[in-house]
């Protein structure tokens, strides 16, 4: 266990280990080449710290288990089995695996994907699913959950803490509620309000995720990942036009939180987790979709 010095703050690097597309053909699943590059990046990454003399990282990765990996690469577990090699090197290396979730269902009435967030038994069913398979496969439990989407209700909630799961991974705090962060597609349900989410790690209630748990009856912890405001570029004095007024308004007012992921321009994610340290939170958890990694390498944003 790495021990921190005085004035650090711990960083946690979440790795949604997934394929490249959401959409995926059904037809053709093949490799994950963003999972593989990612693969080699925190390769490089430890090499490169434990020659500066730097603690040992350890990445917390997330693989998806769930039926839309089951329906088109024929198991569940699938990832598990193709990069065991991967898989045990994490392990070597003390890294956190568990488990990144999904709600993709194939609609013969669409004829492709369709994002079911209103059905609670398709949602236990991939939980059930990716929880069970994690265990089958490695022969022990995730150390965490992590929807995708930001999605959570209640009932899931519920479920995970029933299971045993230790910690979720899924709230990203001062975030609105949506109906889909996938426009054009067809979908289920909405995305909850995230706006009230506490900045730091709690038990959450089995009334409301969003609030702690008053009853002492939840074990699972929640530890929201980091958000930040994105200030204006501008200030009022060098542009009192009203469209950056508005803008400051909306900033003091209603401010537009984003989430920190290593795939930003580095100058945006610097400002995002300034912005969270300043809103007090004790602690950095950066998310990555394997997908990216392939673009953030190749524009460099990664090294910076």
């Amino acid at each position: 266990m790495n021990v921190l010095a005085p004035g650090q703050i711990p960083v946690l690097l979440l790795i949604d280990v997934e394929p490249d597309e959401f959409f995926v053909d059904r037809a053709a699943p093949g490799r994950w080449p963003g999972f593989e590059r990612g693969v080699l990046w925190t390769a490089a990454l430890r090499a490169q710290l434990a020659r500066a003399g730097r603690p040992r990282p350890r990445f917390c990765w997330g693989f998806r288990l769930d039926r839309q990996i089951r329906d088109t690469w024929g198991r569940a577990d699938w990832v598990l089995a193709h990069y065991r090699e991967c898989v045990d090197e994490f392990r070597l290396h003390g890294d956190a695996l568990g488990v990144h979730t999904h709600l993709f269902r194939w609609s013969h009435q669409h004829a492709g994907w369709l994002i079911d967030q209103a059905d609670p038994e398709w949602v236990l069913e991939n939980l059930a699913l990716s929880i069970g398979s994690f265990a089958d496969a490695l022969g022990r439990d995730p150390a965490f959950f992590r929807f995708g989407d930001r999605w959570m209700s209640e009932e899931a909630l519920a479920w995970l803490d029933g299971a045993g799961v230790p910690f979720d991974l899924s709230l990203e705090p001062g975030l609105p509620a949506l109906p889909t962060l996938h426009r054009g597609h067809p979908y289920t349900g909405a995305i909850p309000s995230q706006r009230a989410v506490p900045r730091g790690p709690y038990r959450p209630s089995r009334e409301d995720f969003r609030k702690p748990d008053a009853t002492g009856r939840t074990r699972i912890v929640e530890i929201p990942t980091t958000t930040g405001r994105m200030r204006p570029p501008r200030s009022l004095t060098e542009d009192p036009r009203p469209r950056n007024a508005w803008a400051w308004l909306r900033y003091r007012t209603r401010p537009w939180f984003e989430v920190a992921s290593l795939y930003q321009d580095p100058a945006r994610l610097r400002a995002l987790v300034d912005d969270a340290l300043g809103l007090g939170a004790p602690y950095q958890s950066l998310t990555q979709r394997a997908a990216p990694f392939r673009k953030s390498l190749s524009t460099g944003h990664l090294a910076r």
